[in-house]
């Protein structure tokens, strides 16, 4: 690949993150990279050809030419998304004794440790087949007895993406021309528990490989088996097993007319509520975000020309 194009591919990824105010290192910039698979040395060789005119450094840390005050917004959210971490940790720990529940990650800002205080805890929730909705109203009615959903709660657990283990391609919920917000979703998504539904993930969704070469895989943090929730979760599974099927049915019917009372009065929604996806966004702004990464794409070019 020559350099242009290393350059141009730089700029994307660096323009993409500058959207949330997180400069990122080499390390970083080449593992994010759009659409390019070019090595470390090749990265850092053009970021110091960029230093100056495209690009401003401060310490480990490149961003756009201006943009060096994001480098403290980005040290302060790196504390305060330590807090959350352990909140997280605490809440998906409990939630594991759901039954059909088979994975949980934590995704979008906390997930790159960078979530602000009112930021909420965003999760994607993996379960059995055909059982979707049965875990979706367990999971929202313990968080709803921990009061970790309420709006003002400025830790509030978001469990707004939902999708069964042996189907978890979320291609199909992309964004026309390009959903680099997906992608890069997709790339950064850190799982607590689950280590088999973390590698379907992955493998299912190999297709971000196009438009980011580079990636690494999903790192999954950990939380220590523990043999009480996992017999919970299976004894709660061998209760229900039974009319689980008509269950499945009962509980979905009853969330359906939720979603459908609140979705109409969202801002901006974007839902899918099948028995294999459950996206449930009320305000989507992946539109929002790729016009602004387009337009600080075409400020530099356009001044470089």
């Amino acid at each position: 690949m020559n350099s242009y194009n290393i350059k141009k591919s730089i700029l994307e990824t660096i323009s993409y993150f500058d959207i949330f105010d997180y400069p990122l290192t080499t390390e970083e910039i080449t593992n994010y990279l759009w659409k390019s698979p070019a090595s470390l040395d090749s990265v850092r060789k053009n970021i110091r050809k960029m230093i100056g005119n495209e690009l401003g450094r401060k310490g480990e840390f490149y961003f756009l030419r201006n943009r060096d005050e994001i480098v403290k917004a980005r040290r302060e959210r790196q504390i305060i998304s330590a807090g959350k971490w352990k909140k997280a940790k605490r809440i998906v720990g409990i939630l594991r004794i759901i039954p059909f529940i088979r994975g949980i990650a934590v995704t979008q800002s906390l997930a790159i440790n960078n979530a602000k205080e009112d930021s909420d805890i965003d999760l994607l929730i993996i379960t059995s087949p055909k059982r979707i909705w049965i875990a979706r109203a367990f999971t929202n009615l313990l968080l709803d007895l921990f009061r970790k959903r309420r709006p003002k709660n400025k830790n509030r657990i978001c469990p707004n993406f939902l999708i069964v283990s042996n189907k978890s391609n979320i291609k199909s919920v992309s964004i026309e021309p390009q959903d680099i917000y997906l992608a890069y979703w997709i790339n950064t998504t850190s799982f607590l528990f689950g280590k088999k539904a973390a590698r379907d993930f992955i493998n299912f969704n190999s297709w971000i490989l196009e438009l980011l070469p580079n990636r690494k895989t999903n790192s999954v943090n950990g939380l220590k088996p523990n043999p009480f929730y996992k017999m919970t979760q299976k004894i709660l599974e061998f209760i229900l097993y039974p009319f689980a099927g008509k269950f499945e049915k009962f509980v979905k019917e009853k969330q359906l007319k939720i979603i459908d009372k609140n979705k109409k009065t969202a801002k901006n929604p974007s839902i899918i509520s099948s028995d294999e996806i459950i996206k449930i966004h009320y305000d989507d702004k992946r539109g929002y975000y790729l016009h602004e990464w387009e337009s600080r794409i075409e400020k530099f070019q356009s001044t470089r020309a």
